[in-house]
């Protein structure tokens, strides 16, 4: 599909194993060609090809996909900093299990400290990371 069937004797690709192997070369290829068209030219491409794909959205275009509106995803939150804001929902929905996604993103490190010390920390050993910065503080940025 890519235009390419001399890939499928390369030696680097004949296998999964061997495509593995060679991934990082193997991506570099293919990403030369797949630039030279849209996202929408490649999906359009694909579906007549009978490849399974379908296109990595934006955060813009997901919070507008009429599938992501038809299935009541896009939430919308209060954020400390930001204000209102827009985002995506669990994907998952069960129908007498509901999805809470009432709480907007965290600050980094927002919940170092309180997690560190579920998993055992002391507050001096907690203060030797923060200090160190292999710990992230929010507040302490």
């Amino acid at each position: 599909m890519l235009g390419h069937p001399e890939w499928r004797e390369d030696p680097r690709f004949v296998t999964n194993s061997d495509r593995m192997a060679h991934l990082n070369e193997l991506v570099t290829l293919m990403n030369v060609v797949l630039r030279q068209g849209t996202r929408a030219e490649w999906q359009a491409d694909m579906d007549s090809a009978g490849v399974p794909a379908g296109p990595v959205h934006t955060i813009g275009e997901t919070l507008s996909h009429p599938q992501t509106l038809a299935r009541g995803m896009v939430v919308t939150l209060d954020h400390p900093q930001a204000g209102t804001t827009r985002g995506i929902g669990c994907p998952i929905q069960f129908a007498q299990t509901p999805t809470d996604t009432g709480q907007a993103a965290p600050f980094l490190g927002q919940h170092a400290r309180e997690l560190l010390k579920k998993h055992g920390l002391c507050e001096a050993e907690i203060d030797e990371l923060i200090a160190h910065g292999a710990v992230s503080q929010a507040g302490a940025l």
